[in-house]
């Protein structure tokens, strides 16, 4: 059985962190999830973009995560509003 390399499992952990954030944010619009939670969940996805490889694909995922995180962020502060 083979492991994984840091790298690999460093995009896939980055691709289902990228993958979470359009699940947080409809939750979090219709009141479903609570704030707590949403703000839980994306720092969560914050903190997996610090150890995102230096390759093409894991500077996509990080641009995708910044701007869900974007998103989030507003609707965090609407919520808390």
């Amino acid at each position: 059985m083979s492991k994984l390399s840091a790298t690999s499992a460093c995009l896939k952990r980055s691709r289902a962190n990228a993958d979470l954030i359009p699940l947080i944010e409809p939750e979090l619009a219709s009141n479903c999830m609570t704030r707590d939670r949403a703000a839980l969940m994306a720092k969560f996805c914050a903190w997996t973009t610090q150890g995102a490889p230096d390759a093409p694909e894991g500077e996509r995922i990080i641009k995708v995560i910044a701007t869900g995180l974007e998103r989030v962020s507003g609707l965090l502060e609407a919520a808390h509003g």
